[in-house]
Parts: C-alpha cells; sequence; structure tokens
C-alpha cells in the first residue's frame, strides 16, 4: 500500500517540475479532526469516535494559482460494528476494534486572489488511509484485527492568511471518504463508503 501512494506522489509531482516557472513552497503543522460518518451494508451497520491528532501538509507551488500538496494525517479512534442476525434467529452482535489512522494523499489546490493577504483556496485529490489495531482489550473486540489499508479520496477548501513574511496562518475544512474498514473481520464488511469530516487548522512557513 505504502508503495503504491508513493508512486501516486511521484506522478503527480512530474508534470509540476516539468511545467513550472518559478516555484516556491510552504509546510504547515496543523491540528487534525476526525468526525466520522455512520456506514451501512448489508446486516453490517459501522460507527465511528469523533478523535484529534494532528497532520502536515508540504505544498509546491508551480503557477500564479495553482499548487500540489502532500500530506500525512493522524488520529485515534475506536470503530463500532453492530451485526443484525435477525433473519436467522439472533439478535443485535456488537463488536468494538480500537484503532489509529494514518492517512497519506496527495492533492490539486487552487488559490484565489493571490495578491491579498486573505486567500481562499479549494482543493481535491486522493490517497489512502492505513488503519493500525490497538488499545486495550475488551470482551467484544475483534478477535484477530489485522492492519489493512483502504484507497481514498478527499476534497474540500480553506483559507490562508499571510500574517508575516514568511509564516501564514491557514484553516481547512476536508471531507475524506474510504470503504469502511473489517480489520478483514468475517461478516463485517459493509461494502460502501465511511466519509469523515476532517477540518485542520494550523501555521505554514513559506520558502
Amino acid at each position: 500500500m505504502g508503495a503504491r501512494i508513493a508512486l501516486l506522489f511521484s506522478a503527480l509531482l512530474i508534470p509540476v517540475f516539468a511545467f513550472s516557472q518559478t516555484p516556491h513552497s510552504d509546510i504547515a503543522v496543523s491540528a487534525l479532526g476526525n468526525f466520522p460518518f455512520q456506514s451501512k451494508g448489508g446486516d453490517v451497520t459501522i460507527d465511528g469516535t469523533n478523535g484529534g491528532g494532528g497532520a502536515v501538509n508540504y505544498r509546491l507551488y508551480f503557477k500564479t494559482h495553482s499548487a500540489i500538496e502532500l500530506g500525512y494525517g493522524y488520529t485515534h479512534g475506536t470503530f463500532y460494528y453492530a451485526v443484525d442476525q435477525s433473519s436467522v434467529g439472533g439478535g443485535i452482535i456488537s463488536l468494538q476494534q480500537s484503532s489509529s489512522y494514518h492517512e497519506m494523499t496527495a492533492a490539486y489546490v487552487y488559490h484565489f486572489w493571490d495578491d491579498h493577504r486573505f486567500k481562499p483556496f479549494v482543493e481535491a485529490g486522493g490517497g489512502g488511509v492505513i488503519f493500525k489495531p490497538g488499545g486495550s482489550a475488551v470482551s467484544n473486540q475483534l478477535f484477530g484485527a489485522s492492519t489493512q489499508g483502504r484507497g481514498a479520496y478527499l476534497f474540500g477548501g480553506g483559507l490562508d492568511y499571510h500574517f508575516r513574511q514568511h509564516l501564514t496562518a491557514r484553516m481547512m475544512y476536508r471531507m475524506l471518504a474510504f470503504k469502511a474498514p473489517d480489520f478483514f473481520g468475517a461478516g463485517l464488511t459493509t461494502h460502501s463508503w465511511m466519509r469523515t469530516s476532517a477540518p485542520q487548522i494550523g501555521i505554514a512557513y513559506r520558502f
């Protein structure tokens, strides 16, 4: 999974360097929120807890209004699985799994108002999320849960505020979507997408 994501990043950067005129860059460190929506498919419903973490994003500006952004984000949360077995004479089976999220993404960013102190932007792209199970054992935890990678896509927007020559305050909101993780547990796959609301706020250094 990691090799595929690295290959994606490289493929996106090739045209950037080929057509750059006067490129410059910035790197941002941000607080990251993670607010997942419910995913449901078949007899399985998956919910996730809200969580927080951090992110690092690198942007390469290759035209006046355009940039490529590479990002890494980390958050942690718990997934709750409800399996409805009423059709076979059972009830609702409840399971849970604590997990860290490691997201690696690449996106195209378009900026407005390039000569203003305030610069709104929009972005869209993709990448992957790696879910690594962990946390304290509980009685209804998934048995044999394994690390799992999922492809993802994202879109969103935000605002840059340049308050120093090389410093920018950055606020952004992204929607990240991926196939809901099942940690390779039998009968836990929804075959549907799970979306997360992922706001960020941080500081970028331009160089």
